[in-house]
Parts: structure tokens; C-alpha cells; sequence
């Protein structure tokens, strides 16, 4: 037997040099992972997702504001993502409300309204948003317990909100306030309205792992969006929700309030649109068409939701007319679309006037 080869298997056996490469690659190997573990634990005590932040709430990044965390939802495209922003007024619950956290089962006595919307729900740009002072109203008014849960996302329309309020169905909810109007009336485009993602893959539980496929993900995203915009007018005329698909979707909501023993409660949303705020919407945003009469296309949506509270003989709380008649107050933010802190808290107090006698005449 040769020097070379083992005394018990008669294999050859690896050389000195042979030997300490492997060594050294079986060492590098044990460093690396060491190195990734690390920087693993590093990122999940930094509170890192990197699911992109993709709402900006505060347009100066002050320090009583912070960005709105969404992530990819495989039937509603994107929903906020629970347990973000906590010790901040932003602050979002296990379930992905804004608020804090409730249990799913809903306490004997207690009365739940559950308000669904979009930003303006949620509370964009306002340190406290209408739910909270609704259910300060309301828990003043009443010696029973009343919770109102904020079911607002950035960003959705009213289709996005049914498909919502059917995972809501388990908190039990007895009204059901529904406040859309903005983003059903806005262009398709493919920010807003694309094709639904698919469910993160398993490999997204590892951070590092994660990060990478969105970094790969959005680099051929914009790869693919510097192609289309070379090809075609990348801003199509289709709106969201056109007017029978909205007046369709609300509809709905009545549909599922019949059929799990709840009040709806329509809103229709005020607005601030003056010629500086359009034009910012159209060639800024690029959300609506530049030859649209956008007051008069927001008002034709708020008849919508006017007239399908009067068909289901419904509650409705005309906001947009409400919000019209005040005196010349900022309760609408510059953007001519969000309300104020006081405009939250005019939207409660008409809330709670609706709301009031329901709760009077409930056993």
C-alpha cells in the first residue's frame, strides 16, 4: 500500500495540500454562514421587511407621521401590513387596523362599527383619524361598550373593500360605515390596478432572502415599464371602477350587510378640488385625464353613493355637502383630498349624529 492511500479502505487519501484547502473552504463556509446568521438577526431586530413603504402620509416626514407599510396581497393586491409603526400614532394591530390591538371574538354588550375606506379612513396626513373620535363620541354617549375598528388601506377602492370586509365578516361587526369615492374614480394604471400577486414564496420567512427577490423583482419591473413606455401611452383612459362597477360594488356591501345582520352606514367624500389641485392631479399624478372635469366626475361618483343609500333605504352621511356648507376652515389638506385633524373630527361628530339614534333603538 502507497503512502498516498488509506490503511483501512485502500482510497487514495488527499494530499496535504488537498487537505488544507478543503479545510480552509470548510472554515470559510462556517464564517460565511456565520456572517449571514448575523446579519439575519441584525436585520429582524431592526425592524426591517423590506416590503416597500409605497404611501407617503406626510409630505415633510415629521416626526408625528410616518410611512404606511403595505404588502402584497394575493386576492386584494396589497393590504397594510399588521404589527407595523408601533410607538408611533400610526400604529396598525395584528389584524392590519390602524388602532389598537382587539380581540376577534367580539365581548358580550359590546357594540362594534367597522369603518372600511381608503386613505381618507385609514388617516393619511391626520395624527388621529375619524374612527378614534368616533368611538370617543360614541363610548361617551353610551354606558355599554362600543369599539370602532378602522378598516381603511391606502389606496383601495371599493372592490379592494368588499373582498376586505369578508375576512372582517369574524370581528362581528353592527354597522359598517363605508367611505370610497377617490381612487374608484381614478385611472387604471398599472401602479393602482394590476394583476394580482401571487403569495410570497417560503423563502421570504429569510429577510436576506426576501430582499433579494424584491430587488430583483422591482429591477425587472422597471425594465419592463422603460420597454411599455417606449411602446405604448403607458396612462390608459379605463377608470378603476366605473360608475356601474361602483354603483355594483357598493351594492354589495348592502348585500353582505342583509346577509350577516348589519347596518351599512354610506358616506360621501367631501372634497377641496380647486384649479391648482386638479392640475397637480392630472400632470403630476397623472390620475385622471387632462381634459377631465374632475369636480364634476367627483360629484357624479358621490350621486353614485347618494343614490344607492336611497335605493337600499340606507343611512347616508352626505360629507362631500356637509363639508361644503362649513365656513372657509382647513379641513381638507392642500392635496384637496385627505381631511384635516378637523376635518376628521367634523367627520365624526356627523358620524355620531347618524350613528346615535341606531344605537338608541339597539336591545
Amino acid at each position: 500500500m502507497s503512502d498516498g492511500e488509506s490503511a483501512e479502505t485502500g482510497i487514495p487519501a488527499p494530499s496535504g495540500r488537498k487537505r488544507r484547502l478543503l479545510n480552509r473552504a470548510c472554515f470559510s463556509g462556517v464564517v460565511l454562514m456565520a456572517l449571514l446568521a448575523a446579519l439575519e438577526l441584525t436585520l429582524r431586530l431592526s425592524g426591517v421587511t423590506f416590503y416597500p413603504q409605497v404611501i407617503t402620509l406626510s409630505a415633510d416626514r415629521n416626526e408625528e407621521l410616518a410611512e404606511v407599510v403595505l404588502q402584497a396581497d394575493g386576492q386584494l393586491q396589497w393590504v397594510v401590513s399588521p404589527n407595523t409603526l408601533q410607538g408611533t400614532p400610526l400604529a396598525v394591530n395584528s389584524h392590519g387596523m390602524r388602532g389598537r390591538e382587539i380581540p376577534v371574538s367580539k365581548p358580550d354588550g359590546t357594540t362594534r362599527i367597522l369603518c372600511m375606506g381608503d386613505s381618507c379612513t385609514f388617516g393619511a396626513r391626520a395624527a388621529s383619524p375619524y374612527p378614534a373620535f368616533l368611538e370617543e363620541l360614541l363610548s361617551a354617549r353610551f354606558d355599554r361598550s362600543v369599539e370602532v375598528l378602522n378598516g381603511g388601506v391606502p389606496g383601495h377602492a371599493a372592490h379592494q373593500g368588499v373582498g376586505l370586509l369578508e375576512r372582517y365578516l369574524k370581528f362581528a361587526p353592527d354597522i359598517v360605515v363605508v367611505y370610497y369615492g377617490w381612487n374608484d374614480h381614478w385611472l387604471k394604471t398599472t401602479a393602482l390596478s394590476g394583476p394580482k400577486l401571487p403569495d410570497p414564496p417560503i423563502t421570504d420567512h429569510v429577510l436576506i432572502l426576501r430582499g433579494l427577490r424584491l430587488a430583483w423583482e422591482r429591477a425587472k419591473a422597471r425594465s419592463a415599464i422603460r420597454k411599455e413606455e417606449e411602446d405604448i401611452d403607458m396612462v390608459t383612459t379605463e377608470l378603476r371602477l366605473p360608475p356601474l362597477h361602483y354603483w355594483a360594488m357598493l351594492d354589495e356591501f348592502a348585500v353582505l350587510g342583509e346577509r350577516h345582520g348589519f347596518q351599512v352606514v354610506y358616506v360621501t367624500a367631501p372634497s377641496a378640488l380647486n384649479r391648482e389641485v386638479v392640475r397637480w392631479i392630472i400632470e403630476e399624478q397623472g390620475w385622471a385625464k387632462p381634459e377631465t372635469n374632475l369636480p364634476e366626475l367627483h360629484e357624479y361618483y358621490n350621486n353614485i353613493t347618494r343614490e344607492i343609500a336611497e335605493d337600499k333605504r340606507a343611512v347616508l352621511v352626505d360629507l362631500a355637502r356637509i363639508f361644503a356648507e362649513q365656513p372657509d376652515d382647513p379641513l381638507i389638506h392642500s392635496d384637496g383630498v385627505h381631511p384635516s385633524e378637523a376635518g376628521h373630527a367634523l367627520i365624526a361628530q356627523a358620524l355620531f349624529e347618524a350613528i346615535e339614534p341606531l344605537l338608541e333603538d339597539a336591545p
